[in-house]
């Protein structure tokens, strides 16, 4: 399995923890953090008080716009210690420091989801587990998808080896407070024993450009910009409209647009050619969230099956990229190397950031 650069990692891949609308709640909610909306509010970083407004602690993560006063002035900071984690940018502007203690997960994992063999991208291991878990019938072993209730109970029936099965029932709730519509909860059975679960929590956005040519006629002064006003109306009714912009889950946003009008401000019927980018509310991503696996789900390969049954539903909804979080650095726990090495089956490629730096401002 490859690993690459962080200034390689996919532009339109992001961090959950910094971009998702549902973690943003979370984090006001319950962790009591102020958020900080960047660039036209698709990404956030924080702040927190350590002693009133004369020292505060402000936190970008995998975000490539610099913490700078200016910028943080507007968010009641006053003063304080900035931490800066890029995501893709290399070019660190001066005054920043490198920080050597660690204040971040550091190390992550992706697959690009393509098609429904999507299988065909894990290696030899995973696959044999893949076909032998299929091997079995319902009646034996089975996956369902479950809401919030179901889950927990199922969660605190399951003999796990961890120390924190409270604190990941208590982080899966509050994400289901946040956002109960993003997270999939899936249970495997035996019989009607449950023995696995998986919940993922979906997000990001899909953008894609595409090339539009239609006729309409302007007769008011509003249109004498370089933007269209009313386009809403216009994707709607429009018979030249791509059918995909006439879904009510999307939004456009018109670059480059170009009107003519003559001398004397009399306006005719013109035909527009542009290129517009559809951005649709429709997640381009899925994030491992939170996973038990009872020795009971073993011989059945439960835990690959819940990750077959993750993909093969992504593909359906249309996801892009299949995120598996956090994976065991040097800062983690020796208890979460089995985690990582089970997650490292399906991986197509592995990235570090690793870079972290701050600076008084």
């Amino acid at each position: 399995m490859p690993i690459i650069n962080r200034s390689e990692f996919p532009a339109d891949h992001t961090y959950y923890r910094t971009t998702s609308p549902v973690y943003n709640k979370y984090l006001r909610d319950h962790c009591h953090i102020r958020t900080i909306a960047l660039e036209n509010g698709t990404r956030f970083g924080w702040v927190k008080r350590l002693l009133g407004k004369y020292l505060q602690l402000v936190k970008f993560e995998r975000i490539d716009i610099e913490p700078t006063k200016e910028l943080l002035k507007s968010h009641g900071f006053v003063r304080g210690f900035a931490i800066w984690i890029p995501f893709r940018r290399t070019d660190i502007p001066p005054g920043w420091r490198k920080l050597a203690i660690g204040t971040h997960f550091t190390r992550t994992g992706f697959t690009h989801l393509e098609n429904n063999e999507y299988y065909k991208k894990w290696n030899e291991r995973s696959r044999r587990a893949r076909k032998k878990f299929l091997s079995f019938p319902e009646s034996e072993v089975r996956i369902e998808l479950v809401n919030e209730e179901t889950f927990v109970k199922a969660f605190k029936s399951v003999r796990v080896k961890h120390m924190f099965k409270s604190d990941y029932i208590r982080y899966y709730r509050a994400m289901m407070e946040a956002g109960s519509d993003s997270v999939r909860s899936y249970v495997a059975y035996r019989g009607d024993t449950p023995v696995a679960g998986l919940a993922v929590h979906d997000y990001g956005n899909k953008r894609e450009s595409q090339d539009v040519s239609t006729k309409f006629e302007v007769t008011s002064d509003i249109w004498k910009n370089d933007e269209i006003r009313e386009w809403e109306e216009m994707r709607t009714t429009n018979k030249n409209m791509p059918d995909v912009w006439k879904n009510d889950n999307i939004c456009m946003k018109s670059e480059d647009l170009k009107e003519s009008y003559d001398l004397y401000g009399e306006w005719k019927a013109e035909t527009l050619n542009t290129k517009m980018e559809v951005v649709s509310h429709i997640p381009n991503a899925s994030v491992h969230l939170v996973a038990f696996t009872g020795k009971t789900a073993n011989p059945f390969q439960a835990g690959t099956g819940l990750i077959d049954r993750w993909f093969a539903d992504s593909v359906d909804l249309g996801i892009e990229y299949m995120n598996f979080d956090h994976l065991r650095d040097a800062s983690m726990p020796r208890d979460q190397q089995g985690y990582t090495d089970f997650k490292l089956n399906f991986m197509e490629k592995e990235c570090y950031f690793r870079d972290s730096y701050f600076r008084f401002l």
